[in-house]
């Protein structure tokens, strides 16, 4: 089950990288599979009773962790800029673009990446200390 959330927050954040995510049917797509990986990781907790245990299907939250963060961060940045964000891995010039990367562009693209990668572990950090499981 960990490769499976793993798996699709790593497809989201290609998607993201390849500019696909720019496409609201894409986007559209993708929030609704994260959203029914999360709904049934809920449903699972409730069937196994395991609310307060960590699991390997909580990686199941990080699609939805990512897609949300990403594209709020995403309108913020149209927003303020008028322009789509960008990340070029390889120079601070995109060429599709025709522009230079600021900072907020690696900003954008990178911490919804470590947020929602690191979202189940925080996750069952806070599960094992609530759970009273800890000494």
């Amino acid at each position: 089950m960990l490769f499976l959330g793993c798996g699709v927050t790593c497809v989201a954040i290609l998607m993201a990288s390849n500019k696909v995510m720019r496409n609201n049917k894409a986007l559209l797509g993708l929030l609704i599979v994260s959203l029914c990986m999360a709904i049934f990781q809920v449903l699972l907790s409730l069937h196994e009773n395991t609310f307060k245990k960590p699991t390997l299907s909580d990686s199941f939250y990080s699609p939805l962790i990512y897609v949300v963060s990403y594209n709020s961060l995403r309108y913020a940045y149209v927003q303020a800029y008028g322009v789509e964000p960008t990340y070029n891995r390889s120079s601070w010039y995109d060429p599709e673009d025709g522009r230079s990367q600021n900072w907020l562009d690696v900003v954008v693209y990178a911490f919804p990446i470590f947020f929602s990668m690191g979202f189940p572990i925080i996750l069952a950090v806070l599960k094992t200390q609530f759970s009273g499981n800890y000494k």
